[in-house]
């Protein structure tokens, strides 16, 4: 009698467990496919930690952290702090391990990072597969990627020693991408990135200077005025701003665009420009804007077969050992870029340094043409007289 009671009762508890089952609504559903062995997930959350047993294996773990199919609002975090320190270790080696994995076989693998990424979370693991993610961004020169990821690190890491080598590391990275960038000629991407700098760091002054004279040498100097307008009152850039804004206005107010621009060459405190003298003879002469009369060497001139005609006359020049006389001759032409001025008057001068310096380029040619000197660019800007 007792067995028939006993087996009424288990009848009873079976059907009213089935009929109770059949009342949870589908999505509440006990669900195990993809999770960790013993987890219970309602809309993709873990609401019931698994048991310890699941995470024998770490490599299994793994596997289901990087499935194709893993829903990232899954709390796996709950499921990490179920484990002692035995079990986290063995986990965190191995989630170490598989990421230097990818890493290594990254060629083989296009949806590396997707995995990586994925792997991020518990505080153990995070910063070494951060670290991955940030090599692997910079070889394959995805440098803003890189940089967001370096943002993070240091966000983590901002009461510890490592804040400023990290620091170091997202200004390399930053140089590499503007480097990367100018390179490419893809003025869009690098207004883009200046941009996102700017609104990133509004403190360091230096991305703005940079994006300044970056849309400065791309005659955009409507927005360079705008850039420079905070800087002007930062004590490190106010004279730089000066500058650039000078050159600013003599560009806006000269229209540069129908004159010539040369590059020069800057040695100590002096500004070299070649020119061409007598339709061929390529030379380097120091731009003196103090000198009234441009001035050739006698090794020069000699070269130009100018000292074999009559002089045009003797004049006196104040030199670094007192007055001198010399002979002033005629040059055919002397060129800058594509400016010239024709029957040039030069004098005949030896330099006291052991015949390194040419010439002098003097107003005696300079002032036939509006000019400008830009400091900041090495360029000489020529614009013909009215």
């Amino acid at each position: 009698m007792k067995n028939k009671y006993w087996l009424l009762l288990v009848f009873t508890i079976g059907v009213g467990s089935g009929w109770l089952i059949s009342l949870i609504p589908d999505q509440q559903r006990v669900v195990e496919k993809n999770v960790f062995p013993g987890a219970v997930v309602v809309e993709n959350r873990v609401v019931e930690k698994p048991s310890v047993a699941a995470f024998d294996a770490p490599m299994k773990f793994v596997e289901l952290m990087t499935d194709s199919g893993f829903t990232m609002n899954l709390n796996y975090r709950e499921a990490w702090n179920q484990l002692n320190l035995t079990q986290r270790t063995a986990l965190d080696t191995q989630l170490r391990r598989y990421a230097d994995n990818l890493i290594a076989n990254k060629q083989a693998d296009p949806d590396l990072t997707s995995k990586l990424s994925k792997l991020l979370g518990n505080e153990s693991t995070d910063k070494h597969l951060r670290e991955k993610l940030v090599a692997l961004y910079k070889e394959s020169k995805q440098y803003q990627k890189a940089l967001t990821v370096l943002m993070e690190l240091q966000h983590l890491a901002q009461f510890s020693d490592e804040y400023a080598s990290i620091e170091a590391k997202m200004q390399q990275v930053i140089d590499m991408n503007i480097a990367d960038l100018k390179q490419q000629h893809n003025s869009e991407a690098l207004n883009q990135f200046f941009t996102f700098l700017i609104e990133q760091f509004p403190t360091k002054y230096d991305y703005r200077w940079r994006f300044a004279k970056y849309v400065y040498d791309n005659h955009e100097y409507q927005q360079a005025v705008y850039l420079m307008e905070d800087l002007r009152y930062v004590p490190e850039y106010s004279q730089q701003v000066a500058k650039l804004t000078e050159n600013i206005n003599f560009r806006l107010n000269n229209s540069v665009g129908d004159g010539v621009v040369v590059d020069l060459a800057k040695r100590g405190e002096s500004y070299f420009v070649s020119a061409i003298m007598n339709e061929y003879e390529p030379v380097n002469l120091l731009i003196d804007t103090g000198a009234s009369m441009t001035v050739i060497s006698p090794e020069l001139a000699y070269s130009l077969g100018v000292l074999e005609q009559k002089p045009e006359r003797f004049m006196k020049f104040q030199t670094a050992n007192g007055e001198v006389v010399a002979p002033l001759v005629k040059l055919t032409q002397l060129k800058i870029g594509s400016y010239s001025v024709n029957n040039l008057v030069v004098g005949v001068l030896p330099f006291s340094d052991n015949g390194q310096l040419q010439g002098l380029l003097g107003m005696n040619f300079l002032k036939n043409f509006k000019f400008f000197i830009d400091q900041q660019n090495l360029q000489l800007e020529l614009l013909a007289q009215p």
